[in-house]
């Protein structure tokens, strides 16, 4: 149906606008197809015609103001957009769409306007999730004439907030490619003239594949988004043979899809700078030695061992378990070293000397190694009846 719709275009253009119509030249047209309507867009302004039976019928009430060169245009929910566009040495950002009630060109108010720059051409566009992706646009900023100049960065426009989302760069190595066309959600066919490769992106985490084509796929003909219709399986386009005649082709996206091959991502990749690495490296280095140091410094126990800057001092488990609990708690209260004793079945005088007598034990034998005592004590300022043990804190020093 839409191939018949494109040669009624070239027919009728030639033939039935001779002397009663203006002339309409194909050139400066693009076709769309709108659920059972076949448009004509101008390239450049507003005006659009519906081609209804043997006839074109004009359904827009604009003029011809020349500013829309190169405007990214496309349907979203059966409403026709414009983005961008080129003219009179100028680019736009403006975002506008046509009113088949008023039959005229209405601007979208959007936030976010000033995140991004006016553009006159576009990379390539999809849409997913209620949200518009552009990748790539120029803004006619070419050293020389005529010259595409893509930036390798792309924004996303929300359309149920109308609002520019967030901006995004794109791999510089990555070639804009001639033609593209979104197949579904989840993929755009990104196609390069003459060259045998397809590149498809998978639009949810911006990965990119390749698949391989024949000789004859790969000698596209359309221009940019245009003239590509799915039936079925199938994406129809059109093709040059070696006779450089035209023809339609199609492509089943589905073994497509099964046979591609992943070669990377759209986005631009996240160097991390050498010098930041190595002063990563140089910081973990030091945390670490700097936790072994503090470590071979502590106090620590294991089996009947007392260990402090990598010596060990061999005690008993009477003394393990004092040391143990001053460890665990920083300070200890006399009566809760005194409980460890209960068993002796001793009067409480009794199991307070021979606790002190451990503490004893335990500070001789740290001072024959290290020349200073391992447990200090002290009154507690709120009842000198009490006394207090802990570590002696020079042992930190």
């Amino acid at each position: 149906m839409q191939l018949l719709c494109i040669i009624l275009i070239f027919f009728y253009s030639f033939v039935c606008f001779g002397q009663d119509y203006e002339d309409i030249r194909l050139e400066n047209f693009k076709t769309i197809i709108y659920k059972t309507d076949t448009l004509l867009l101008n390239r450049s302004s507003g005006i659009l015609y519906r081609i209804n039976s043997d006839r074109f019928i004009r359904i827009d009430k604009s003029y011809d103001d020349k500013i829309h060169n190169y405007s990214l245009d496309f349907i979203h929910k059966d409403t026709l957009y414009r983005f961008g566009g080129y003219g009179y040495f100028q680019v736009n950002k403006n975002l506008i769409y046509f009113d088949y009630s008023t039959r005229q060109w209405d601007l979208v108010k959007f936030k976010g306007f000033d995140k991004i720059n006016g553009f006159s051409s576009v990379g390539f566009h999809f849409i997913k999730d209620e949200k518009l992706f552009v990748v790539g646009y120029d803004t006619h900023e070419s050293e020389f004439q005529n010259q595409r100049n893509f930036k390798n960065f792309g924004f996303t426009y929300d359309f149920k907030d109308k609002e520019i989302k967030k901006l995004f760069e794109v791999d510089k190595s990555f070639v804009f490619p001639n033609s593209y066309y979104q197949v579904d959600e989840n993929h755009v066919f990104l196609f390069y003239p003459n060259e045998r490769v397809l590149r498809i992106l998978e639009t949810s985490e911006f990965n990119l594949y390749n698949y391989n084509l024949n000789q004859v796929e790969s000698s596209i003909v359309n221009k940019k988004n245009e003239d590509f219709f799915m039936e079925g399986d199938l994406l129809n386009f059109r093709v040059k043979s070696i006779n450089r005649q035209v023809f339609e082709h199609q492509l089943n996206f589905k073994s497509v899809l099964e046979n591609m091959v992943p070669v990377g991502s759209l986005l631009k990749k996240r160097y991390t700078s050498k010098w930041v690495v190595l002063f990563s490296v140089v910081l973990i280095l030091s945390l670490v030695m700097y936790l072994l140091k503090k470590r071979s410094k502590g106090i620590s126990t294991k089996n009947n061992l007392l260990c402090f800057k990598g010596k060990e001092i061999e005690i008993d488990k009477k003394m393990i378990k004092i040391v143990e609990e001053i460890l665990l708690k920083k300070e200890v209260f006399n009566w809760e070293l005194n409980e460890f004793f209960d068993y002796e079945k001793l009067n409480y005088s009794h199991i307070n000397r021979l606790k002190n007598k451990i503490i004893e034990e335990i500070n001789f034998k740290f001072e024959l190694v290290f020349y200073q005592k391992l447990i200090l004590k002290r009154k507690s300022e709120l009842d000198k009846r009490i006394t207090i043990y802990y570590l002696n804190p020079d042992l930190d020093k």
